[in-house]
């Protein structure tokens, strides 16, 4: 009995490296339009562009991004995608926030971009993940912004909003509940053990890899893509019928453990988490406790729906999202009377912050932070709004800084509500 098995098991094991040496070595080349090369096509994102598909350089790595409205004056958003999809889910969420004047970035996150794909298991910690969306914040000159995440991305949200609360304005959650919450419901009982069944297979190396990616992914295009668009399915089959893109996907799950989540607070920002009640990935108890991690404002929304919210619900969830952020603005245009009151420095002022003058405001609006990264001095002020004030009430902070210096201003005990700031920034001969 002993010797079946073992010869069974061999048996199983020459059949695997024959179906995977038979994908990798002739189904992978049958690529006409392949997403590699599509990608190195892109024009590298350099502040001109507004609208379309870029890259974006940050981190190390090269980002195939969408970016829309940047030629706004709405708030900064960025959109981060779940498994097995890229940033083209966001594509109606994007262009409805766009056309409400907001500026946009979705992003191909780590090992979904061509250029990004470190070799790694450690390469794909939550860390790393989150560092990468304050790195193409940076690029795309986004000092305070906000960020919404779907499944994976609503993971990688979590972490990056509790490791940069001062980056990160506000925070929508789509589909995938608070880290601890999500653990806290795998132990109290069956329910979300049984919904999570699945995560086992795909932390497997190399099966996982070869039953999903065998004959370009044809297990996801028949039953995970069945209901997408044309577009977007297009584009999946482009990206993960590639070597090497699925395996690095399927990092994400492997780099993750019931101990990623140690050190985590209490998230402070305003947040919003969108659950579909027929989700059965998501239960309700994991749901439900994500309100015990959230210290800051919190609203849940249940929508009658599944866990792909993004692609079943794409109106439902921009309209949250943008009254979600229209709550808890981080910017506005300058205001002409503003501009008028300003000192005469000099003629050449800029009508919006260059990437590398940083500002910071808190949300409730008790400290402000200005850096001056840029290669000369800066002259200018800032005015900070609140929402709870008057139309024409404000602080004004003036600033002269040289090169990497820095002004700090703070106040003890008093918190003022929603605050955003108007600014005019003017370079000094």
């Amino acid at each position: 009995m002993l010797k079946v098995s073992k010869y069974l098991g061999l048996a199983l094991l020459l059949a695997v490296i024959a179906a995977y040496g038979l994908d990798r070595l002739f189904l992978k080349d049958s690529c006409p339009d392949c997403h590699t090369d599509l990608t190195r096509a892109l024009p590298l994102f350099d502040g001109s562009q507004t609208d379309g598909l870029v890259r974006v350089a940050a981190n190390g790595l090269e980002f195939r991004a969408r970016v829309a409205g940047l030629g706004n004056k709405g708030d900064p958003i960025i959109l981060l995608h779940g498994f097995p999809e890229t940033s083209a889910i966001w594509e109606p969420v994007l262009a409805n926030l766009a056309k409400a004047g907001h500026r946009v970035v979705a992003f191909d996150q780590r090992g979904y971009s061509p250029d990004a794909r470190p070799g790694s298991v450690a390469s794909y910690t939550m860390d790393r993940l989150s560092e990468d969306i304050i790195a193409v914040a940076d690029v795309v000159g986004f000092d305070t912004f906000h960020l919404a995440g779907h499944d994976w991305g609503g993971v990688v949200g979590w972490f990056a909003t509790d490791r940069y609360a001062d980056r990160i304005a506000s925070w929508t959650a789509i589909s995938m509940p608070h880290p601890k919450a999500y653990i806290q419901a795998l132990g109290l009982g069956e329910d979300q053990l049984r919904r999570s069944a699945y995560v086992l297979f795909l932390k497997l190396p190399w099966v996982a890899d070869l039953v999903l990616g065998f004959n370009r992914a044809a297990y996801l295009q028949a039953y995970r893509w069945d209901d997408v668009s044309p577009a977007q399915r297009i584009e999946y089959v482009r990206v993960f019928g590639e070597a090497g893109a699925l395996a690095a996907a399927l990092k994400w799950y492997r780099a993750f453990g019931v101990l990623s989540a140690e050190g985590m607070g209490k998230v402070m920002q305003p947040t919003l988490y969108i659950w579909g009640n027929r989700d059965a990935r998501v239960g309700r108890a994991g749901a439900e406790k994500t309100a015990d991690f959230v210290e800051g404002p919190f609203r849940i929304v249940k929508l009658g729906a599944e866990h792909s919210l993004v692609a079943d619900e794409p109106d439902a969830i921009a309209r949250e999202i943008a009254s979600h952020i229209a709550k808890w603005k981080v910017a506005a245009p300058p205001l002409t009377a503003f501009d008028k009151a300003l000192p005469e420095v000099t003629k050449k002022c800029v009508s919006a912050k260059p990437p590398c003058l940083r500002l910071e405001v808190a949300p409730g609006g008790n400290w402000i932070n200005i850096e001056n990264r840029c290669k000369q001095r800066f002259k200018g002020a800032v005015r900070v709004s609140c929402g709870s004030w008057s139309d024409d009430a404000y602080m004004e902070y003036h600033f002269d800084l040289d090169k990497d210096g820095s002004m700090f201003h703070g106040t003890r005990g008093l918190v003022y509500g929603s605050c955003y700031y108007k600014q005019k920034v003017c370079l000094m001969e």
